[in-house]
């Protein structure tokens, strides 16, 4: 009588796995040790060498490819830890569109390189606290970010933030690129490699990031989809779940204490000016108005503020030429931008002529109220 023959070389098979994953753990670590000199090393440089010299953007090359590598060790100490089943999920409170707009930050200056239109979008149902992991969640947003900016050789890539029913975050990364078929998108995820040369070549990275990024989803208790074709662009989809923290949504601002700092408000419309000056000066700062952007750039060339607020569209002088004509000028107090326009590139625009954030109208209180805290350092009155 015969046996029940095993599976052809299944013994092999999961040796093979065992050593692959010891070779990958043992030698990210020891990739970590000499990094973190290197980075170390290079901030050391960076503080010693003088701005604009040779030397010093030769420092922040090295910073900049180091993060580079290190991010790429990182992501195979965690392929390592999905495949064990020990990826260590930490929720915590945290803001969901602070971590998006601080992800997406990082991103600015690659898109303008590639000429493209990089855009981040934030529904207004998105919570000011929520209950998440926000280490993991940065993870997956900028390997989809990294992504959809690889491949899109012109045009767009748009980031939007929403909340579905049941308290889930929808993250979807969109570009105009060649397009993903959503089963190129299964392979791609299924190997750890980057797949087809032609697609890869020339790309940089070592090809993990989707499969990473929809391992961390899933420990998540998420998922990661793709929607795209051939000549149609893709769009990858990030959903989560997360735990609501600010259901009264009134009792934000009380609960983020009185502030303290003197404020330029650069707005042209008297309704919005009476407004604006109401909700800053509730919360204990001091605000001075300027009716258009001439008069809002003598003002603060000529006073000591802590932050501007400055409209965008207004007579005389818009609030990007005057945004501009200030940092030309020296004048580093932080600007928030705040403007009408919500479509693609207008964030971008903003940033780009020196502004430190952007708001779209009209404006979320709640939001206000967390953008000026945040820059104006979190200070607060003394009691």
């Amino acid at each position: 009588m015969a046996s029940n023959p095993r599976p052809p070389n299944s013994g092999n098979v999961r040796a093979s796995d065992e050593t692959r994953t010891r070779f990958l753990s043992t030698v990210s670590h020891e990739l970590r040790t000499p990094l973190v000199a290197i980075l170390g090393y290079a901030d050391v440089l960076l503080d010693e060498l003088p701005e604009g010299t040779g030397p010093c953007a030769a420092a922040e090359r090295i910073r900049r490819q180091g993060e580079h590598l290190l991010r790429l060790v990182d992501d195979l100490l965690d392929l390592v830890r999905l495949d064990r089943g020990e990826l260590e999920i930490r929720p915590e409170e945290a803001n969901l569109r602070e971590v998006l707009e601080q992800t997406c930050q990082g991103f600015v200056s690659r898109a303008r390189s590639k000429g493209l239109e990089f855009a981040v979008e934030v529904r207004r149902n998105v919570p000011v606290r929520a209950r998440f992991d926000p280490v993991r969640v940065e993870q997956v947003l900028r390997h989809l970010v990294d992504n959809a900016l690889k491949f899109t050789p012109s045009g767009s890539v748009t980031v939007r933030l929403g909340v579905d029913r049941g308290d889930t975050a929808v993250i979807s990364v969109a570009d105009t690129g060649p397009g993903l078929s959503p089963a190129r998108f299964e392979e791609l995820c299924g190997v750890l490699v980057q797949g087809d040369d032609r697609l890869s070549r020339g790309q940089g990275g070592c090809g993990v990031g989707l499969a990473l990024a929809r391992g961390i989803a899933r420990s998540l208790r998420g998922e990661l989809t793709c929607r795209g074709g051939a000549g149609r662009g893709t769009t990858l989809r990030f959903r989560f779940p997360f735990e609501t923290l600010d259901r009264a949504q009134g009792a934000r601002p009380a609960a983020m204490g009185p502030m303290r700092g003197r404020v330029l408000v650069v707005e042209d419309t008297l309704d919005n000016q009476v407004l604006i000056r109401r909700i800053l000066e509730r919360i204990g700062l001091t605000v001075q108005i300027a009716e258009d952007g001439v008069a809002g750039v003598e003002a603060a060339l000529h006073g000591e503020f802590d932050l501007v607020l400055m409209d965008i569209q207004m007579p005389r002088q818009d609030g990007l030429s005057a945004t501009r004509e200030l940092r030309q000028h020296g004048f580093d107090a932080p600007i928030l931008a705040l403007t009408a326009n919500r479509g693609e590139g207008w964030r971008q625009r903003c940033l780009q002529a020196g502004c430190d954030d952007y708001l779209a109208k009209p404006v979320d209180r709640m939001a206000l109220l967390e953008r000026i805290a945040r820059l104006l350092g979190g200070r607060k009155s003394e009691p």
